[in-house]
């Protein structure tokens, strides 16, 4: 199903990302642990800076593993007539077209390369929420209208006719 895919190529790049922040964790600390304290030279606080960035890092690796939690536990197999959480939705904001998938976790993320993650927190994911297809509504003072709540027959459809376009 390609909102699986999705969520897994989301909870990869958050996996990723996770890595990342782990291996910048040890670094701080290492770095952390060889510079000199207070003891060896008054003036010298990259101790503690370093330790700062450390306990900055180790929150967001907590902060991300909780992201993945949510995603991994993100039911996303139901068709609805409504937004919600899981919903890949394609909408019209002024004359531009944008799809979107709504997530617990990932925000700002791109996915199969035109599909942006945004949160059910996030300002345009609270207004989105619970709204059906054909709906238009006002937001920052532009006009959005849901053209289609996309499920995977959709998707299909509009990635093969995206694809014989751009060969043609």
């Amino acid at each position: 199903m390609f909102k699986e895919k999705l969520k897994k190529e989301l909870l990869d790049k958050l996996k990723k990302d996770l890595l990342d922040n782990k291996l910048r964790y040890k670094k701080a600390k290492e770095a952390a642990i060889d510079s000199p304290g207070r003891m060896q030279s008054r003036y010298d606080s990259s101790k503690e800076e370093f330790n700062y960035e450390a306990e900055a890092i180790q929150k967001r690796i907590f902060e991300i593993k909780k992201n993945i939690e949510e995603l991994e536990n993100l039911s996303i197999n139901f068709n609805n007539d409504n937004i919600n959480i899981g919903s890949v939705i394609k909408i019209k904001i002024n004359d531009e077209i944008k799809n979107y998938f709504i997530s617990p976790a990932g925000g700002g993320e791109i996915l199969n390369n035109d599909i942006m993650v945004i949160t059910p927190l996030s300002p345009i994911g609270k207004i989105l929420l619970d709204k059906k297809e054909n709906e238009s509504i006002n937001f920052n003072d532009k006009k959005i209208k849901i053209i289609e709540i996309l499920w995977f027959q959709n998707i299909i459809k509009t990635n093969i006719k995206k694809i014989t376009t751009e060969t043609d």
